[in-house]
């Protein structure tokens, strides 16, 4: 996972997002503001964490 700042950039490298608390909490809370406006990238991030709840 990657992320661009006004100041920076930020990127999340990890072996499997799903067993990771931070990025979970990070991604969640991505699903629910809208701070890129980026409706296709909140669809994605809403459905893999829908498709990792239901397993």
């Amino acid at each position: 996972m990657a992320d661009t700042y006004e100041s920076g950039v930020g990127v999340y490298a990890v072996r499997d997002p799903a067993r990771s608390p931070g990025v979970l909490r990070n991604l969640e809370w991505l699903a629910r503001e809208d701070v890129y406006k980026d409706r296709e990238f909140r669809r994605e991030v809403t459905a893999w964490l829908e498709q990792r709840r239901q397993h």
